[in-house]
């Protein structure tokens, strides 16, 4: 949201270099200006070629484009010991949000977060309903899409994303969206435990880069998955089956998203505990406890626990936190704790929150 994106700047051009000032001093600008545009304009100030592989623009210097940039991007990916995905794009006017984990609440727990008393009473005073709507949003799953009027509405309350006035705007957005994500090979949407391997083994860049990295086809499953609507669970059931293992986790996550509304999928989900991925496991066993299936998820879980690749236990251990009223009937609890506590000895203190 703009309170945490929105970064004044100011630049100072001392005598010695007022000649690559753009405009005289005390001049301001609405120029759109993103924090990746920052080393292409110096290396534009210094007269240095901005290399093709960076995907910000100078906006200083003589490699400044002549048109300025209609749109800047903003995401959320891991937020300290937590896990979301959301992409966002802001013009002059508009404000478009992407949340592609919407059954992760706001205000997931972070250690950090929660060391501020404003937070503890926020979430008290939410939990003991004296909140409004717009106070409870955080405490609450979030919209799939969110559009605001940042001119009319600089504090992001009003989401017009299902106005039907608004239908052309919120469609050039997500197009603008899309557009981004595959021009950038977004890699946000593989699970943190394959990039950890990935990069141990050739690279993260080199991966996506050699053409083994099928984004558009991604993005359309999450997209999918992230709609939170029963009328997909067919088409996700079917993307379950794909031959690639980042789409069939998706696959997962939508029926995951969908809750208690997933229940056609429920054989299917099961076949999805033998998965080559674990991180989709995962997603299978926590969507299968909302089923009533708490049995086949437990050695999931315990696996996971065990699993050394770090990663792999912070999902875990997020999924299972997400699930705490099903623990007990899981019937695993002093186990979980015992390995939660094993498992602390060997991650740093957000992991193990």
């Amino acid at each position: 949201y703009e309170s945490g994106t929105r970064v004044p700047m100011i630049w100072r051009f001392p005598a010695k270099y007022k000649h690559l000032a753009p405009a005289k001093p005390n001049s301001k600008t609405d120029r759109l200006v993103s924090f990746v545009d920052l080393a292409p304009t110096l290396l534009s100030l210094a007269g240095v070629k901005v290399p093709s592989y960076m995907q910000g623009k100078p906006f200083l210097g003589s490699q400044t484009p002549k048109e300025e940039p209609n749109y800047v991007h903003m995401f959320r990916g891991r937020v300290d010991e937590r896990i979301d995905l959301v992409r966002a794009v802001r013009d002059k006017q508009f404000k478009y949000i992407k949340n592609y984990m919407p059954h992760r609440i706001g205000g997931q727990h972070i250690e950090f977060l929660w060391k501020a008393p404003s937070c503890r009473s926020w979430e008290k005073a939410y939990k003991n309903g004296l909140c409004n709507a717009a106070q409870s949003a955080f405490w609450q799953p979030k919209p799939t899409e969110e559009l605001y009027d940042i001119q009319k509405d600089p504090w992001e309350v009003n989401n017009l994303a299902g106005d039907p006035k608004y239908k052309v705007v919120l469609d050039r957005f997500k197009a603008e969206t899309k557009r981004w994500m595959i021009n950038i090979l977004d890699t946000g949407f593989i699970p943190e435990s394959i990039k950890l391997n990935i990069s141990k083994k050739e690279g993260l860049h080199n991966y996506v880069s050699n053409g083994k990295y099928p984004i558009a086809n991604i993005i359309k499953v999450a997209d999918l998955a992230s709609e939170r609507d029963s009328k997909n669970v067919k088409k996700l059931i079917s993307y379950m089956k794909d031959d690639n293992p980042i789409v069939r986790y998706w696959a997962a996550t939508g029926c995951l998203i969908l809750e208690k509304n997933d229940a056609i999928a429920a054989g299917d989900l099961e076949k999805l505990l033998k998965d080559d991925l674990i991180d989709t496991r995962i997603v299978a066993a926590e969507s299968l406890c909302h089923l009533g299936k708490y049995k086949v998820a437990e050695p999931i879980y315990l696996q996971a626990l065990k699993d050394e690749n770090q990663m792999i236990r912070l999902h875990a251990i997020n999924s299972l936190q997400a699930i705490h009223s099903f623990v007990d009937k899981i019937q695993m609890k002093e186990a979980l704790n015992m390995m939660i506590a094993k498992n602390c000895k060997n991650m740093n203190q957000y992991d193990c929150r």
